[in-house]
């Protein structure tokens, strides 16, 4: 969305991106362009990972050289309501919403995390158990026909497409990890709310 010819990020581009980018990327250019941004991003410790706060930094870095306006927040503190409320708006804006799937809080030592799902004739289907310390983007909101299934969110998980239970990641943050820990990345002005709603 944001791709424009700028010496700093230019070189991560794919040439296919830059000269089509809205056109759907293969999936190995994909991936160099995420392994390249990682260490323009993070050079020192690449490896390790990244906090919640280097991610917003390096991304507004990028839309002030972009001249962009755009400037992104980490919610910290949600509640459901908050969270999916901004993740709607911003999906109907027409941006995907990075998602961190965070680290145990309240059980340290456990290897409890979130499910990513496949639907096969409309039936979630596990293909990844037990994720945490892991970002995606949320690109959609799945209804399953079925009206007594929860919703999911639609995610991208390294050129892949799945789906979490948003049900199953409530649990998880209330149980075994903290609203600071596991949440969604979203435009600040989809960050305000209606507060006599609330």
């Amino acid at each position: 969305i944001f791709a424009k010819k700028n010496n700093l990020f230019v070189r991560a581009m794919p040439r296919a991106f830059l000269k089509a980018p809205d056109e759907p990327m293969p999936k190995d250019e994909y991936l160099a362009m995420i392994r390249t941004l990682s260490h323009i991003s993070f050079p020192i410790f690449p490896r390790i990972g990244a906090f919640s706060f280097e991610v917003s930094r390096f991304l507004n870095h990028y839309f002030r050289k972009m001249k962009r306006p755009e400037r992104l927040s980490y919610l910290y503190l949600n509640t459901e309501k908050r969270r999916d409320e901004a993740i709607r708006k911003q999906l109907e804006a027409g941006y995907p919403v990075p998602l961190i799937i965070g680290q145990h809080f309240f059980h340290p030592f456990s290897k409890k995390g979130v499910h990513f799902y496949t639907f096969k004739n409309g039936h979630p289907i596990p293909e990844a158990r037990d994720v945490y310390r892991h970002f995606v983007n949320i690109t959609g909101i799945y209804v399953p026909e079925d009206a007594s299934r929860p919703l999911y969110y639609e995610i991208s998980s390294w050129g892949k497409k799945y789906y979490i239970d948003m049900e199953e990641l409530d649990h998880f943050i209330k149980k075994e990890s903290a609203p600071w820990l596991t949440s969604v990345f979203v435009f600040r002005e989809f960050l305000k709310t209606d507060k006599a709603a609330e």
